[in-house]
């Protein structure tokens, strides 16, 4: 009571994971006399390495320790809420120990209670604090929170409760866990005697081509390269990935580079091979297709390269997928992880997804902070519908909860502010386990 001013409330709830992840709920509601006052959330960073827009990452600023009291080696990133109506920031404070100030912050309004949730999740060092920040989802409406966090090895659903109870839920990450990409191994998390699965070591440079332990895009492992000055090396994925004729295939990959000059390059290049049934011709065709840029020269951090291929009409059938780095200095590194080849999808969805079953979604499209309509069955015991996005990263449950006889339920959604693409509703319960596409403009 009497927070800072007379009258002011300020109900602050903690929920810590056992993976480390720290959830901060402050429910404020300002007394008569905030008129022209700002509230917000604000974290001191001693070590403040990089930043978003709603986001900052502290890098190791002291010894962390395991249950057995092992040394690791860990980050730290705190992620404010998206709210359109807050500011974020950062401000370097004039002390001894020089600490970084970062906020989330809006003005009040007397007697209008406002929530600010704030998500800490530590992280390993080496690995990208981008990929843990947009693996957040965070809609808080009131007091109740729901949040789901990509931790790297695990999916963890976190809800917090207007009557103050609480659950976290998790789902193990598969080793490769986007469903609708074809390239095995794609998050060189398979390894097998220090050699990634599917993967094999190409190029004049073979000595500089090596599966590193300690750095990754989404965690530690991934495809590195260094150059010796004067020839290439890669990996080539080793596995045939089967295409369909005609079709457009969408592909991507994470790069981090180290002091690569201005004259080497770096690219995937890939193309593809004919298949005469079982019988695989070796010659690669003469379609073929790169991705060069120009701007992973230097020295830069994580970045996705992308392009898109339409396969010919012609038989051919089989993609050869090469990341390398073509080299003019002893001195560069190149990592890549996180790969990924989809076959392009059709966007064309009626107004209204209506399914024998009885699932009605609409408006489909339908556009972000919109709402969002859906019917659907409900039997006896659990009935969960959870949106997730194209990569199977789950967003928000839509519903999740145990009811006691069968029905039918009408809901009337506000679709978080979500980047336009497809997206996924998954309807499970004893009688249901079916998934839905809704797109999102």
């Amino acid at each position: 009571d009497d927070h800072f001013l007379p009258g002011s409330q300020l109900k602050r709830r903690l929920l810590l994971t056992e993976e480390g992840v720290l959830v901060l709920q402050d429910y404020l509601i300002p007394g008569s006399g905030s008129e022209g006052y700002t509230a917000g959330s604000i974290w001191q960073m001693y070590n403040m390495k990089s930043q978003g827009e709603n986001w900052f990452n502290a890098g190791k600023e002291q010894d962390w320790f395991d249950w057995s009291g092992s040394t690791m080696n860990k980050e730290l990133l705190v992620y404010f809420e998206k709210n359109s109506a807050r500011t974020y920031g950062s401000q370097l404070e004039e002390y001894s120990v020089a600490p970084t100030v970062v906020y989330a912050k809006q003005p009040v309004t007397p007697n209008q209670p406002l929530t600010f949730t704030t998500i800490l999740v530590p992280h390993e060092e080496g690995t990208n604090p981008e990929f843990y920040a947009n693996n957040i989802s965070s809609t808080t409406v009131g007091r109740q929170s729901n949040i789901s966090v990509n931790t790297g090895d695990k999916k963890l659903t976190i809800v917090l409760n207007e009557d103050g109870s609480w659950s976290v839920e998790r789902e193990d990450v598969s080793a490769d866990p986007d469903e609708w990409s074809i390239i095995t191994n794609g998050h060189i998390d398979n390894v097998t005697g220090g050699i990634p699965t599917d993967w094999s070591v190409t190029g004049d440079n073979t000595e500089g081509s090596v599966y590193d332990t300690e750095v990754g895009y989404a965690k530690a492992g991934s495809l590195r390269l260094t150059g010796n000055g004067s020839d290439w090396n890669g990996w080539m994925h080793a596995d045939n990935i089967i295409v369909e004729e005609g079709e457009t295939y969408n592909f991507g990959v994470y790069v981090k580079t180290e002091n690569v000059a201005e004259n080497s390059d770096v690219y995937v290049s890939f193309g593809v091979k004919r298949e005469t049934g079982r019988i695989l011709v070796s010659e690669t065709s003469a379609t073929t297709n790169s991705v060069l840029r120009d701007d992973l020269k230097g020295t830069h951090d994580w970045k996705l390269i992308e392009g898109s291929y339409t396969v010919p009409e012609t038989g051919y059938r089989i993609f050869n997928f090469t990341p390398r780095l073509k080299s003019t200095s002893a001195n560069e590194k190149v990592w890549f992880d996180d790969f990924y080849i989809t076959k392009a999808t059709q966007t064309a969805l009626p107004d209204i997804l209506a399914d024998a079953s009885g699932v009605n979604i609409y408006p489909n499209p339908v556009t972000a902070g919109e709402i969002l309509n859906l019917t659907f069955p409900v039997c006896s015991g659990k009935n969960i519908i959870a949106l997730y996005d194209a990569t199977g990263i789950k967003k928000m449950d839509l519903y999740n909860s145990t009811c006691d006889g069968v029905g039918k339920k009408n809901l009337t959604i506000q679709l978080p502010e979500y980047d336009s693409g497809m997206y996924i509703v998954h309807v499970q319960n004893a009688e249901m386990n079916k998934s839905f596409k809704l797109l999102v403009k």
